[in-house]
């Protein structure tokens, strides 16, 4: 194990621990020890680094511009994804105004159909009274010209006698 690499030594005390765990070994005053000097290590390899700092700066400043570009794509991709959110989300309210509006058309016009049924059922009642009326008067005209044909007859018997 490279002394330098301070995560894995954490990762083998933590398993080391997790063994005297199950051994039933006390082992709280020891792991906090183990960890003070993990900890140290790690400390002291940072002072060592920013001492040695031409060589560790440039790693450093390497490393700072790889995990910038590893940032740049997701950064890209969330801020696409945040204009077709927006984009959808104004697409939703649009159609969702539209729909209000058809809504209120589609109620609009079944208003004027249930007037115009009612208008219709009206005309249709005025129109069966008017044929009623009709047959009456063609009743009447009928029973008028026989009568008149009748007076005819007799005007033509009178004149001939």
């Amino acid at each position: 194990m490279d002394i330098k690499d301070h995560m894995t030594m954490i990762q083998e005390a933590d398993v080391t621990f997790a063994a005297l765990d199950h051994l039933g070994v006390d082992r709280q005053h020891f792991s906090e020890r183990v960890k003070a000097f993990i900890s140290s290590v790690s400390a002291l390899a940072k002072i060592e680094c920013s001492i040695s700092s031409d060589q560790c700066f440039e790693t450093l400043v390497n490393h700072w511009i790889l995990e910038k570009l590893k940032l740049d794509e997701p950064s890209h991709v969330h801020f696409e994804a945040i204009n077709v959110s927006t984009l959808a989300e104004q697409h939703h309210l649009n159609l969702k105004t539209e729909a209000s509006v058809v809504r209120a058309r589609l109620s609009q016009i079944e208003a004027e159909l249930s007037h115009c049924e009612v208008e219709n059922s009206a005309l249709w009642c005025s129109l069966e009274h008017i044929r009623e009326e009709k047959k009456k008067s063609e009743e009447c005209l009928s029973i008028a010209f026989k009568e008149l044909e009748n007076a005819q007859e007799l005007r033509k018997q009178r004149e001939v006698e």
